[in-house]
């Protein structure tokens, strides 16, 4: 933003030999000279293009000078530039007049021409010296780029030029780098700093590369919103579809190796995509589009470009609602700990159960676990909700063990989130509410995502390894969906692997995900844990995992989650004949 650009003066006049005479004279002092012969002309000019400077001919053939200058410094686009009155009209009344209207300076006819170099040097000087404290107000310090303020004063002029001009067109391209806040946690602020820098430069030199793009008389501004958030305005676009274009360049762009600190660093990006079409009426509402089409982005699977639509809004403020009520839920009781059996494949006795939350909204009802589990990792408020089932499960499990001591299972399952596996002290979270409730630690297994593990394997690894202190078991669930390998295992202390249900569900299906299953199980077995196979819904299932000594399973074939006052264990009821048959 800091680059010297050549100034642009507008002359109105509706005299040919007064523009031959000042372009002659003004020649060169540097800057453009653009000619408009009568009022409607040069307002036309204001309107499509930027000038730092506009001569003005006080007596117009279509409309007087003061009316122009007035509707000038009425509209957004020219209220800031200097105008200088030409006149042949030299009396102190008319002189008052143009400064009332909102004139810079004044300048009779005939010119004295060393006198108009002098009030056009001086008027583009302090342009340009108003400009410069503009350029540091309106800059991000770290990366030299247009800061917030100054991009949304860009994005409102050209919202108004696309109104005004046909075919006139802009579009926002809002960036957010999807592992940025990995980078500064683990490697320092000055590194995140240092990358900040870099992805600054790599969007300047990405915009100033694009020439199979058309632009009217604008170009792209770069800006830095604030920590790893940056917006592209493409403005004076001829068609919005280039947008697109732009956005996939930045894709690839962006997606190279950053090196830092001596390290390659990979931090690709999600970029939501808002233009002129959509008909936003302010600059904070295209932003609001765009930032809403990039949440869409990360939403679809990250790295990718997504372009706004109404139904994203709407899908924002029902998200919205969500949050602020799910914020309410836990203090107005509205949420509640089902739980799921985890029955032995060898003798189908009921080994355990699995603490599932569920929410029941006082107008919506039952809401998915899918719709809300997102929305409370993305707020924290998985951490005090997450503590709240941990601590209910533990009480239920122990109420059980008192009140039916000859049918209580002997274990439950509750659910860390990444959140939660993130925090410091969580062993000393757990371990006070291991003492509130008085439950035996052994009876405790909690369970982590394979994704959430592989994060960050040294800092999960020492979690782990506190809570394994404890005495509580540790399961890692959802084996098979993140990125581990059979190989590491054993590098962390668990005792129970939970297989997928997507490779349950494909048992039947073909011979690749029985072996992969049957190596699982075996490799399992060898390093001494316990495998328990998710999503189990038919007895045929159930049967081709006996015939790989899998030892427990969980799925609808056994119980779908249940409140407590609802499982068939604490009414004395037989097992599901379903359950029977499969084992």
């Amino acid at each position: 933003m800091s680059e010297t650009r050549q100034q642009k003066i507008l002359l109105i006049d509706d005299q040919p030999d007064v523009h031959l005479l000042v372009k002659g004279r003004l020649s060169d002092m540097g800057a453009e000279i653009v000619s408009a012969y009568s009022a409607q002309e040069g307002l036309r000019l204001v309107r499509e293009q930027s000038f730092d400077l506009i001569l003005l001919d006080y007596m117009l053939p279509d409309c007087d000078g003061l009316t122009v200058c007035r509707t000038l410094k009425k509209d957004p686009l020219s209220s800031r530039v200097p105008v200088i009155f030409l006149t042949v009209i030299a009396d102190d009344q008319t002189k008052v007049a143009a400064f009332d209207a909102g004139a810079a300076d004044y300048v009779t006819k005939p010119f004295a021409y060393p006198e108009l170099r002098a009030r056009v040097r001086s008027a583009l000087r302090n342009q340009q010296l108003i400009a410069e404290l503009d350029h540091r107000a309106t800059t991000d310090i770290l990366t030299g780029l247009a800061n917030r303020a100054l991009f949304l004063d860009r994005l409102e002029q050209a919202i108004q030029r696309a109104r005004r001009v046909k075919g006139y067109h802009y579009a926002v391209l809002f960036i957010d780098f999807d592992r940025f806040k990995l980078i500064n946690d683990s490697m320092g602020h000055p590194a995140g700093d240092e990358l900040l820098v870099q992805i600054g430069q790599r969007l300047r030199a990405t915009v100033r590369g694009i020439d199979s793009v058309c632009f009217m008389d604008a170009s792209p501004v770069p800006a830095r919103l604030a920590g790893d958030e940056f917006v592209l305005l493409l403005d004076g676009l001829c068609t919005v579809s280039d947008a697109n274009l732009i956005a996939e360049r930045l894709l690839v762009r962006l997606a190279e190796p950053f090196r830092v600190q001596g390290s390659d660093l990979f931090c690709t990006a999600s970029i939501g995509v808002a233009t002129s079409t959509q008909g936003a009426d302010s600059a904070l509402h295209v932003l609001r589009d765009a930032d809403t089409a990039m949440y869409e982005a990360k939403l679809a699977g990250r790295s990718r470009a997504v372009t706004f639509d109404e139904s994203m809004l709407l899908r924002a403020q029902h998200r919205l609602r969500l949050e602020t009520d799910l914020r309410q839920a836990l203090a107005n009781n509205q949420l509640q700990v089902h739980y799921q059996p985890i029955v032995s494949l060898t003798d189908a006795g009921l080994h355990g159960f699995e603490a599932l939350l569920r929410w029941t909204h006082p107008q919506h009802g039952s809401i998915s676990p899918a719709e809300f589990i997102p929305i409370a990792e993305e707020t924290g408020m998985i951490i005090p909700i997450g503590e709240w089932v941990l601590r209910e499960a533990c009480r239920q499990f122990v109420q059980w063990q008192r009140d039916f001591p000859l049918r209580c299972p002997v274990s439950v399952a509750v659910n860390l989130s990444r959140n939660q596996l993130m925090l410091p002290d969580l062993a000393e979270r757990v371990q006070t509410i291991i003492r509130e409730t008085n439950i035996n630690p052994g009876a405790l297994h909690l369970e982590v995502t394979e994704s959430a593990v592989m994060k960050d394997i040294a800092f999960a690894r020492n979690a782990l390894a506190q809570l394994q202190k404890l005495g509580v078991t540790l399961c890692m669930d959802d084996f098979g969906t993140g990125y581990s390998s059979l190989s590491c295992l054993h590098e962390f202390p668990f005792k129970v692997l939970k297989i997928d249900r997507s490779f349950v569900a494909n048992l039947t299906r073909g011979r690749d995900f029985c072996a992969l299953v049957q190596t699982i199980v075996t490799l399992a077995g060898n390093l001494g844990m316990t495998v328990v196979a998710e999503g189990v819904e038919t007895n045929d299932q159930v049967a081709t995992l006996q015939a790989m000594d899998c030892q427990y399973g969980q799925g609808y074939l056994f119980g779908r989650p249940a409140a407590p006052a609802d499982l068939a264990f604490t009414k004395n009821e037989t097992p599901r004949p379903g359950l029977n048959n499969a084992a």
